[in-house]
């Protein structure tokens, strides 16, 4: 996948990518991109984006909430970065749910993290005020790391 690291920049703000992340969240994040391999988006995927509580480090972990009962703990908020421009509405809920079927892999290797895909066009992180959702692309360029695997 290709740096999407130039078109936060364009807005005149960089992502961290040297900021390290703890390993279930590093392992939830890998097994998530080598699933994404699999699908038929692969080919306008730009990066992936981790961020929310795990970029920011201020996530609970162990689990110190509850919901429905059960103890949960900090998900992995990860934006894909697609290529161009925003497709219609039909387009990109099919592109969401790919996105969201290929957290399964994520899920069992991390040892039960939930992760949480949201995709983002290339277009809407160059005018993030322009977007129906700028509080979260705003979150996206100030906390985002870029996820690059390592070898």
């Amino acid at each position: 996948m290709a740096s999407s690291l130039e078109h936060i920049q364009k807005f005149g703000s960089t992502l961290h990518t040297s900021k390290s992340v703890d390993s279930r969240t590093a392992t939830a994040l890998s097994s998530f991109a080598k699933s994404l391999a699999n699908t038929h988006v692969l080919k306008s995927i730009v990066g992936l984006i981790l961020y929310g509580s795990r970029a920011r480090g201020d996530h609970n972990s162990p689990p110190l909430f509850t919901r429905g009962g059960k103890m949960v703990e900090s998900d992995v908020d990860v934006a894909v970065v697609m290529r161009g421009n925003r497709p219609s509405g039909t387009d990109a809920a099919q592109i969401e749910m790919e996105l969201f079927d290929s957290t399964v892999e994520a899920l069992n290797a991390s040892g039960g993290l939930i992760l949480e895909p949201v995709a983002v066009w290339e277009s809407d992180l160059e005018n993030p005020l322009e977007t129906s959702h700028p509080d979260l692309y705003q979150s996206i360029i100030r906390d985002g790391i870029e996820w690059q695997e390592t070898a």
